[in-house]
């Protein structure tokens, strides 16, 4: 076997190509959890007042240091732990930066 042919068996692989690639942008793309001022605040808490259980919701809240669009049908609200549910997914209200609801 010629020593060129020889040396590209050793070369590395990548099974998943473009994988590492994607997971380094993944890590820098953490944002900062925004500060709402009171208006926005308010705003958000008298749509909160007005949900009900099985209502569908629309909202963007903060998780795992990003922005994340949520689309669901609400299952629980629970003002004393300051959380609702939406599907499967636990949002606490100080994590909601947009709210749409009916």
């Amino acid at each position: 076997m010629p020593p060129e042919a020889r040396a590209k068996q050793f070369m590395p692989f990548a099974a998943l190509k473009g994988f590492e690639e994607a997971l380094s942008l993944q890590e820098n793309t953490t944002q900062q959890k925004a500060a709402l001022d009171e208006e926005e605040i308010e705003k958000i808490n008298r749509q909160l007042n007005r949900l009900t259980v099985g209502d569908e919701a629309k909202l963007v809240y903060f998780y795992a240091g990003r922005y994340t669009p949520l689309n669901g049908t609400v299952k629980q609200i629970d003002a004393n732990r300051q959380f609702l549910e939406l599907d499967d997914k636990r949002v606490y209200f100080d994590d909601i930066l947009k709210f749409v609801a009916p």
